[in-house]
């Protein structure tokens, strides 16, 4: 008898250590992921959970993917916030009347994706490709199909798109 394997969804929240988001965004971890559909399921019932939120996944290494994401969050400076966004923040942003000055919290989030937005809303694949992305002639043709042709959510082979406020999952 063939053993039936089942996609298994925690929510972890924002607060753990782990989140790659540093605790500006709800995190949920997936196991047992067989196939695009079932992570097109993970979708629809994260959207079904939280209206108006985009899940955001990664099949990266967790580990590495926090570790790229942090240098880039750094060196862009993605958390870069106003004296406007820093007057909305919550006490739990502060020490002693100061500004932490890295993001830790949800409202922290609003400000770090409009600098990213910021970033790459006239950037192309190709201004990528000139920072040093090095890539074959078979995987280039590949990633710029996939930039003419990006798989949109509820096809049959999906993956989610990040949105105004993503989940990371």
């Amino acid at each position: 008898m063939e053993e039936t394997r089942l996609m298994d969804m925690q929510f972890c929240g924002n607060g753990t250590y782990e989140n790659p988001s540093a605790g500006t965004c709800d995190e949920y971890r997936l196991n047992g992921v067989a196939s695009m559909d079932d992570l097109n399921e993970a979708y629809r019932r994260l959207v079904g959970v939280h209206s108006g939120f985009k899940p955001l996944f990664s099949l990266d290494d967790l580990s590495q993917a926090r570790y790229t994401s942090g240098h880039a969050r750094n060196a862009l400076g993605m958390d870069d916030a106003t004296e406007q966004d820093i007057a909305q923040l919550p006490p739990t942003c502060f020490d002693n009347g100061e500004y932490l000055g890295y993001p830790t919290t949800k409202e922290e989030f609003a400000f770090c994706f409009r600098n990213f937005i910021g970033l790459v809303t006239d950037t192309s694949f190709a201004d990528a490709c000139e920072h040093g992305l090095t890539l074959d002639q078979q995987a280039l043709s590949e990633w710029t199909e996939y930039q003419q042709n990006p798989i949109i959510p509820d096809q049959t082979t999906s993956l989610s798109t990040p949105g105004a406020r993503p989940a990371v999952v």
